[in-house]
C-alpha cells in the first residue's frame, strides 16, 4: 500500500493558509500577524507543535483554539477557490491505483482530506485515509491504523518533511522522500524529485 502525505506532497496550501491565518489574526486583538515564512515551517507539524509554531505568545488551548479557526478557514478557502496541486498528481495516482492500493495521511483532519478529494475528483482512486487530528493520535499511529484497517502489513509512505521520516519509521513502513516539497534539503536515501518519478520505482 502506498500512503501520501498531502502539504508539500500532493499539493500545496500555504497562500491559503497565509490568506486564513491574516484573517483571523486580523480578528484577534491578542494575535500577532503570521507570516508566510512561518506558515510554510509549519506544513506537516501536529497541532501542537504548529499551534506553538503560529502563536508562541498565547496559552496552549487559546492558540490550539485559534489554530482550529483558522483551519476551518482554510477548507473553506479550498471548497470556495480550489488549491494547486504539484505536476501530473490525477495522472500519477490514477495510474498508481491500477497496480497499488492507495492511501492518504495527513496531520490535519478529515475534513482536509475531504477538500482535496472533492478539489480534485480523485476519491474513487484511494482506498481510505485518516486525518490524524481527528482521532488526537499522532501520524505514525495513524499510518499503522490505515494499514491495519485495511489488512496490509507493509507499505510506503510519501512525504516531504523529516516529521514525514519520522512517523514512516515509527509505523514501520518506508519512507519516500518528495524533494519537491517543504524540505527539499533532507537527506534520505529513496526520494523523488516529483511526484511521476514513483511510476519509474521498483516498489
Amino acid at each position: 500500500m502506498i500512503i501520501f502525505d498531502l502539504d508539500g506532497t500532493l499539493w500545496d496550501t500555504s497562500v491559503l493558509t497565509y490568506e486564513a491565518a491574516t484573517k483571523i489574526s486580523e480578528k484577534y486583538d491578542d494575535m500577532r500577524p503570521i507570516s508566510m515564512a512561518t506558515i510554510q515551517a509549519g506544513m506537516g507539524l501536529n497541532r501542537e507543535d504548529n499551534a506553538k509554531n503560529y502563536m508562541p505568545y498565547l496559552d496552549l488551548k487559546v492558540r490550539q483554539e485559534r489554530l482550529a479557526i483558522i483551519n476551518e478557514e482554510t477548507i473553506r478557502l479550498i471548497n470556495t477557490k480550489g488549491a494547486p496541486l504539484y505536476p501530473h498528481v490525477k495522472e500519477v495516482i490514477m495510474a498508481l491505483s491500477k497496480k497499488y492500493p492507495l492511501g492518504i495521511v495527513t496531520n490535519n483532519n478529515d475534513d482536509y482530506i475531504k477538500a482535496f478529494l472533492k478539489e480534485t475528483d480523485l476519491a474513487p482512486y484511494f482506498i481510505d485515509y485518516i486525518g490524524a487530528l481527528s482521532y488526537n493520535i499522532s501520524k505514525s499511529l495513524a499510518i499503522q491504523t490505515l494499514l491495519q484497517r485495511n489488512n496490509y502489513q507493509n507499505g510506503y509512505y510519501v512525504g516531504d518533511t523529516k516529521g514525514d521520516m519520522i512517523s514512516a519509521n515509527d509505523a514501520g513502513v518506508s519512507f519516500i522522500h518528495a524533494k519537491y516539497g517543504f524540505d527539499p534539503n533532507l537527506n534520505y536515501s529513496k526520494a523523488i524529485n516529483a511526484l511521476e518519478d514513483l511510476l519509474k520505482m521498483k516498489l
